[in-house]
């Protein structure tokens, strides 16, 4: 699962019980995604090597090598990388992400990644329309939840129209 836009190159370790145990590889300088916030799954980040910035409720907190931070569920986060290293993020737990999340990741970052300039605010939300729920990433800065969810239900006929999908064959996964 690879987000230029984000500079984040992530890899699916293995498969369990409906799990994707991952590395995570932050580029230099890599900004990341929009602070997000997750209603039903934890992440946790345990960094291999390098140095890596995560902010966790407005509050910036630096991880270097060994270190581990989880972020439960309905927690405002943002990992990045500030520095000119690469790195590495993998979780001792083999559960990293909902086997279906990690799924519309490479949708979702296939498409974001189509834009040169990366996709307008209006075309990200066309696109996580038709997601729904199942999307379950949310704007930490955008309105409560129960709106934003009302929104993806609103928007996603009119984005279907529009041609907006739930799967793109060329944002397929990889071996």
């Amino acid at each position: 699962m690879v987000s230029k836009s984000e500079g984040f190159d992530q890899t699916v370790l293995s498969v369990n019980d409906g799990w994707l145990h991952t590395r995570l590889i932050a580029k230099p300088h890599a900004i990341g995604p929009p602070e997000h916030f997750h209603e039903h799954f934890t992440e946790t980040f345990t960094v291999k090597s390098g140095t890596l910035s995560i902010l966790i409720n407005g509050e910036k907190r630096i991880l270097g090598p060994g270190e581990t931070i989880t972020v439960p569920p309905m927690t405002r986060h943002k990992p990045f990388n500030e520095t000119g290293e690469t790195v590495i993020i993998e979780s001792i737990d083999p559960r990293t992400l909902p086997v279906e999340f990690g799924f519309l990741l490479t949708q979702l970052y296939g498409f974001m990644d189509s834009f040169p300039d990366g996709p307008s605010t209006q075309q990200m939300l066309m696109q996580l329309s038709v997601y729904g729920s199942e999307a379950d990433s949310w704007l930490a800065d955008g309105p409560p939840l129960l709106v934003q969810k009302a929104m993806r239900f609103l928007m996603a006929p009119t984005a279907r129209l529009l041609g907006y999908r739930s799967y793109y064959e060329e944002f397929r996964p990889t071996r």
